[in-house]
């Protein structure tokens, strides 16, 4: 790993710090946040710093959940070899990622050419919205290429696009293809 990049991975973790009063829970951010944590520790060449970093953490009254619990001390080991890979491949994979079922792709793919089409040749859609919402396609469009989708990435689409005040201000075609989209989406992710 390069100076740079640990230097960049620091600044963000100074910048994600979690809440005082989320530190001691058990979720996700919090156990993403002390894996990066400790993975970064682990590239400095200052052992002493490393070792008053886990000293800190070791002694904290009242331990967090995260430093007492058996599962979540793995799931933070985990999540800071997820870090590392993260580095070393050079991309990393969003948190909660969703591999779209085989069953789903082709239909999905044609839902989201039908929408592309119909954003195209909608005349009641100003140019400044069809930009906004031919983009998002375009970022749906490279989750696709990998057959993988973030929860977040779905939920922001759907509710932030296909059912935006874009779309409804829009023609029938148009919202008939949002609508289909969506629908797709969300039984992929297994949401009814």
């Amino acid at each position: 790993m390069k100076d740079a990049d640990v230097l960049n991975e620091v600044v963000r973790l100074l910048g994600s710090i979690p809440e005082k009063a989320k530190f001691r829970h058990d979720i996700q951010s919090n156990h993403e946040w002390l894996g990066s944590l400790l993975f970064v520790l682990n590239q400095s060449t200052d052992r002493t710093l490393v070792a008053e970093a886990r000293a800190i953490a070791a002694s904290l009254p009242e331990n967090p959940v995260v430093f007492r619990d058996p599962r979540s001390r793995l799931i933070v080991i985990l999540q800071q070899l997820k870090r590392e890979y993260e580095f070393k491949v050079g991309y990393s994979i969003p948190r909660n990622y969703i591999e779209i079922p085989e069953n789903l792709l082709a239909p999905i793919e044609a839902a989201k050419q039908e929408l592309e089409t119909a954003v195209r040749e909608d005349n009641e859609l100003p140019n400044v919205e069809r930009e906004i919402i031919l983009t998002e396609i375009a970022i749906l469009e490279a989750q696709l290429g990998v057959a993988r989708l973030s929860s977040e990435l779905i939920a922001r689409f759907v509710n932030g696009i296909l059912k935006g005040s874009a779309i409804l201000a829009a023609g029938s075609i148009l919202k008939q293809a949002a609508s289909r989209l969506a629908d797709l989406l969300l039984t992929a992710i297994g949401w009814p």
